[in-house]
């Protein structure tokens, strides 16, 4: 799911940071000379596209996907239903994306925000706690998911949280703090029942993997950013926003790019479509594709660079079903998270119809399920699990957290995503660093993702911003 951010800013702050971006400029008299092609229709390839676009670059975006825009951030729509494809969450934090919006003038989407409540199983029961404002502390002191004994531990966990939380954000990946695993942090700082029935379907939420092995950073960075913040209730699908780019720029649907190379005082970028292999030249050219795709469309790229993306950052496989229901409940929770314990494959449900608007026709509901990595990869092939196979094993279990759910199913639209986040361990973000600093900012070819700091769409559409910023400072524009 993945979509965690920090709270501080507000819209305010994305509109100044966007007319910083689009202010009037000396050398923007002609620049339609200067052209960037971005490889990737994500949130990432289409943030850096649309700035460089206001700055008066000719901008080119190859996506290949055949038909649906957004990858990750994308929607699908059916008998009434919008899906979201992968990311649903819009943390109110999430000044990067609900800025854009406003830009595109697709704020009219925007509802204002919804308090976050989770609900988290353990033995039977399930334990329902508003984790945003003042009724977090009491949810969380009068909770029956941790035993007292473990709530008092938790002030150690809490001293850690405040005391590294404000050096954490998206300019760098803090990757002094990415010195052990989260299993070795539990070890030094948490007890087990903290670890199994808080910080377990904390992690497993957001990264879709078991928690263990992650680094301790990526644990910091969600609890610190995710805590107390609310969600964004927003009109019809996330792919909203990268359908409003795509359709100002002209994106082009199925054109996948094979290799992205410097030639001569430009770039040049070889590509297919439709079977007819083509090249397009352009003086810069943004890489927005994960980090193993990247390593293979840049041959150039110093090797021990290539190195990094190829084999220094592994991704995770997730499936995600989003199901129709014939009508919606009562239950106010946004987001039911699960223990190890109380489900090997079930990651997270969000309740849609909770948090978005029009998502399904009226009195009619919609949640989704996102299932861990080991569960995923085992049934990526469509060939060996069908769409309606997936569906006859998710029903059941599902079902055991909420009553009546096989009776209420309408149907169920599966998205499968071989490469759908970057799982990481300990020491990977320090990697990363290395990098993100040996891109040299005056570079023609530069780069853009969520792995380029801790995952999600805010953080991806903030690599996209820094992108498209060199560029523009070294083409002048």
């Amino acid at each position: 799911m993945r979509d965690i951010g920090p709270r501080t800013g507000g819209i305010e702050d994305a509109k100044q940071h966007a007319r910083e971006l689009t202010a009037p400029h000396p050398a923007r008299v002609g620049t339609m000379s200067r052209s960037v092609i971005v490889v990737g229709g994500g949130i990432s390839g289409h943030t850096a596209a649309f700035r460089l676009h206001q700055r008066g670059a000719g901008v080119t975006v190859l996506d290949a996907s055949p038909d649906t825009v957004g990858g990750e951030m994308s929607s699908v729509r059916r008998e009434g239903y919008v899906f979201n494809q992968a990311s649903t969450l819009i943390p109110s934090s999430y000044t990067q994306i609900t800025g854009l919006m406003q830009e595109l003038g697709i704020g009219d989407k925007l509802h204002g925000t919804v308090g976050a409540v989770t609900s988290i199983p353990r033995e039977g029961r399930m334990n329902r706690m508003r984790v945003s404002g003042a009724a977090a502390l009491i949810d969380g002191l009068t909770t029956p998911l941790l035993s007292l004994g473990a709530k008092l531990a938790l002030r150690r966990f809490g001293a850690d949280v405040v005391r590294h939380g404000r050096g954490l954000g998206y300019a760098d990946v803090a990757a002094e703090l990415d010195e052990e695993s989260v299993a070795q942090y539990a070890q030094r700082r948490l007890t087990p029942e903290i670890m199994a029935y808080l910080v377990g379907p904390l992690l497993r939420a957001a990264y879709l993997t078991e928690p263990e092995n992650l680094s301790v950073l990526d644990l910091l960075f969600a609890v610190s950013k995710f805590a107390g913040d609310r969600f964004v209730r927003y009109d019809g699908g996330m792919g909203a926003l990268n359908e409003a780019i795509a359709a100002r720029l002209g994106t082009i649907m199925g054109a996948r790019a094979i290799a992205v190379e410097e030639r001569g005082a430009g770039v040049q970028v070889t590509w297919h479509k439709d079977g007819v292999e083509r090249t397009s030249e352009a003086d810069a050219c943004v890489i927005a594709v994960p980090a193993p795709l990247a390593a293979e469309l840049a041959p150039q790229l110093d090797p021990a660079l290539r190195e990094i993306l190829a084999k220094r950052i592994p991704y995770g496989s997730v499936i995600k079903a989003s199901h129709a229901l014939h009508k919606r409940s009562d239950d106010p929770t946004t987001m039911m998270s699960f223990p190890h314990a109380e489900s090997a494959g079930l990651a997270v449900i969000t309740f849609d119809h909770n948090y978005r608007v029009n998502c399904a026709p009226e009195g009619k509901g919609l949640i989704a399920s996102y299932w861990m990595h080991d569960w995923s990869v085992q049934r990526m092939d469509p060939e060996m699990y069908d769409d309606a196979a997936i569906e006859r094993e998710m029903t059941p279990e599902i079902a055991r957290f909420i009553p009546g759910f096989e009776h209420n199913l309408a149907f169920s639209h599966i998205s499968r995503w071989p490469r759908a986040t970057p799982v990481s361990y300990a020491g990977m973000w320090k990697q990363v660093r290395i990098f993100r600093e040996s891109v040299p900012a005056n570079a023609r070819i530069q780069f853009a993702g969520d792995y380029l700091n801790i995952p999600g769409t805010k953080a991806a559409s903030y690599s996209g911003e820094r992108a498209a910023k060199r560029i523009i400072s070294w083409l002048g524009l």
